[in-house]
């Protein structure tokens, strides 16, 4: 049952739990991407005090997982599922960052999550979601990174890194050379300060203030006076696009938006790909890296020979490529979709886990005369939702409502739950329809309004803007629901700004970055708050004076005193939910499914592009088991 169809026929908890108990419920729709891959967290410096390690999100135990670790094999391909074409190439000269392609796949960062600090070592986390907004990261083309003081940071480059020998001519151009702490230099300032790089359409005057010096053969010094936390997760950190480039090759081709001149440092060359159909990457003989832990300690990354990334946007022909084994893992899968693939694919491993992304209703605060400026108007919204309603009948209970800025993934680390909040901030959450009315009478829209939301045309968006729309009808707000394809959308709402009322989509601090938002720039919640998927436009605005203040508060501590900076968190964060800047959609829980001929999974979430050189093939057991 469509759940459009199936919401416009709610009219209380009570018809609802009659319908579901009738007709079923509905299937979740899974999250699809938006524009950014996904995005990755700054790292902890050596200095700093080392934060207190987070409570696990809720999520399952994995079915069945080896009492001991095998040694690694090498060989085999691993096939995967994209339900889009990944987007291309250029990070440095396309302001949208569209590089999913290439991104953490062909480049690397100079830092990015420890394999040292999940399942396989510390176990400090365990990367089914993110539940840190720095202590996960480990150092990758920087061997590490030093905070003399804030806003100065000191990087080693590792040594011993090469260039992929790819067999074109951008790969015969770069000769397999060592890469130098020049390419890096080079790389940086170009990602900085290109004018068409994201960063500087996004954060210009953070771009413009950084600095970039050479101070040793193999030593980078980056100097970053304003807002060092964001400039630290757009360039050090790398933000999932930026990516150490190869000098040569642009200086001949202009850019790297030719995928066939693609050259990186990464374990993966990119072999071939076939807009609407596949992506092959081939094992880098001469990567850098080594297994770092466990039985494999010592050998040479990575262990698989190829990755194919099939492009199959129908989730129902996805699962049936997972059941036959066609594919050897899915990420993302609702929870419907893995109860049954559970039931009926014998064998298969799972794990649940709440992600952080967050569908959203966000506001354009332009025009101080559209409804939505007047904080009483976004109160009555939020009200006129029933969460509960939303999170049991749709998802069986399988779902968090409490997920702006943070989620419980972040305990100990700037979140507190909802039910710990003021009684002004809990009372937005429920459901409360005549006092949505009586806002709404106070702000001067006795009678309600009109407005117009843009979305992807992405059918799990559209539907839950369907029951959004439904909600709001019965306060007196008609919604038009318009949708544009997501490279439109994109460039409207978050580059040009043409667009007048509402968007809706894993975006601002709710998208996949969800955890830079109260630790770097609170995207979308300071000055003009125009919304970006995960930043926001650094021209001066309508501050607010207690988020600045926080924020300020925020910027002073981080690497510097981290239980300041979580407490910092915990008491901006009720004011920012009471503002109801954004109205979330309730977060589904989601699975992981992987057959158990991958070894090595650890079970992990929906971010895995970066681990998959740890992860090999048990050709034997696939053999065996019929596949």
């Amino acid at each position: 049952m469509k759940r459009k169809i199936f919401w416009l026929a709610v009219t209380s908890v009570m018809v609802l739990s009659l319908i579901m108990a009738a007709c079923g419920p509905a299937t979740p729709a899974p999250t699809v991407p938006t524009a950014p891959t996904t995005p990755t967290t700054p790292v902890t410096p050596t200095t700093p005090t080392a934060p207190t390690a987070p409570t696990a999100p809720v999520a399952e135990t994995p079915q069945k997982e080896a009492a001991a670790p095998e040694k690694p094999k090498y060989g085999g391909t691993l096939r995967i599922r994209a339900d889009v074409d990944p987007t291309c190439c250029d990070s440095a000269t396309n302001n949208i960052m569209s590089q999913g392609l290439v991104g953490n796949w062909v480049y690397e960062q100079l830092l990015n999550e420890d394999w040292l600090k999940g399942p396989a070592g510390t176990g400090e986390f365990d990367y089914r979601a993110f539940s840190s907004p720095v202590g996960m990261m480990g150092t990758t083309l920087a061997e590490s990174v030093e905070t003399p003081e804030l806003g100065v940071w000191v990087l080693k480059i590792r040594q011993g890194v090469h260039w992929q020998t790819v067999n074109s001519e951008a790969g015969r151009l770069m000769g397999g050379r060592e890469l130098t702490a020049d390419d890096v230099l080079w790389s940086l300032k170009r990602m900085t300060y290109d004018p068409a790089s994201a960063i500087q359409v996004l954060q210009p005057r953070v771009a413009n203030a950084m600095t970039y010096e050479k101070t040793g053969p193999w030593e980078i010094t980056i100097k970053t006076p304003v807002q060092p936390v964001t400039a630290l997760w757009w360039v050090i950190q790398g933000g999932g696009h930026n990516v150490i480039q190869p000098r040569q090759v642009v200086e001949k081709y202009g850019n790297l938006n030719n995928w066939r001149n693609s050259v990186g440092t990464s374990p993966w060359m990119l072999a071939d790909y076939t807009p609407g159909s596949v992506v092959v990457y081939e094992r880098n003989p001469n990567y850098w890296g080594k297994d770092p832990v466990g039985p494999g300690k010592g050998q040479q990354l990575p262990y698989i020979d190829r990755i194919q990334r099939l492009i199959i946007p129908d989730m129902s022909t996805t699962l049936a490529a997972l059941r036959t084994g066609k594919i050897d893992m899915l990420q993302n899968v609702p929870i419907e979709d893995a109860l049954q693939m559970i039931k009926t694919a014998r064998g298969i491993e799972s794990s649940e886990f709440l992600p952080n992304t967050n569908e959203s209703v966000a506001f354009n605060f332009d025009n101080p005369k559209l409804p939505w400026a007047d904080v009483r108007v976004r109160q009555a919204l939020t009200m006129a939702i029933d969460f509960e309603a939303i999170k049991n009948g749709l998802y069986r209970g399988k779902a968090e409502i409490d997920t702006l800025l943070l989620n419980r993934n972040f305990t100990g680390k700037g979140y507190k739950p909802l039910n710990t909040m003021p009684e002004s901030v809990q009372a937005l959450y429920r459901y409360n329809p005549e006092r949505a009315k009586q806002l709404l009478k106070e702000a001067g829209y006795p009678d309600g309004f009109s407005a117009t939301i843009l979305t992807t045309p992405v059918t799990a968006r559209v539907d839950e803007l369907a029951i959004i729309k439904d909600y709001w009808s019965k306060v007196g707000v008609k919604l038009t629901i318009e949708t544009k394809e997501n490279a439109t959308l994109t460039a409207m709402v978050t580059r040009s700004f043409n667009w007048e009322h509402m968007f809706y989509a894993a975006s601002g601090a709710g998208s996949s970055s969800n955890h830079y938002t109260l630790f770097t720039y609170l995207g979308y919640i300071r000055g003009d708050r125009r919304l970006q998927f995960i930043s926001r436009l650094d021209v001066p605005g309508r501050e607010d004076p207690v988020i600045e203040a926080g924020f300020n508060r925020l910027n002073a501590n981080v690497f510097r005193n981290w239980p300041e900076v979580y407490k910092a968190a915990e008491e901006l964060r009720p004011y920012v939910l009471e503002q109801a800047v954004k109205i979330p959609f309730p977060q589904p829980f989601f699975n992981t499914l992987w057959w158990p001929w991958v070894k090595n999974t650890h079970a992990q979430g929906p971010d895995i592009s970066v681990f998959l050189k740890y992860y090999w093939l048990d050709q034997d057991l696939k053999k065996s088991m019929g596949y």
